[in-house]
């Protein structure tokens, strides 16, 4: 398998195209964790729903209310971790 260049476009808020896809990870209507050739990307919203998932291009395309993208998660969970343990101090 041969990647090129990756591309995510979003259009509207409503719609977000995803080239070089490896794995879809897992997905419900308010998150998409996928595996590119770029890393992992989480993306967050409300009523998210598989619009076209191409294997032969390794794209993916997907409708709903895009709230959020996360081009690392596993930094994001680190600094929510951390947000919560300043918290948990603040409040000894």
């Amino acid at each position: 398998m041969t990647f090129n260049n990756q591309t995510i476009i979003i259009t509207n808020k409503n719609e977000i195209k995803v080239t070089e896809l490896v794995k879809l990870n897992s997905f419900n209507e308010q998150e998409f964790n996928l595996t590119t050739s770029a890393g992992t990307i989480l993306i967050i919203g409300n009523h998210l729903e598989m619009d076209n998932i191409d294997q032969n291009a390794n794209e993916l395309k997907i409708k709903g209310n895009i709230k959020k993208i996360v081009l690392d998660p596993s930094k994001e969970a680190e600094k929510k971790k951390k947000e919560k343990n300043f918290i948990k101090k603040i409040f000894k």
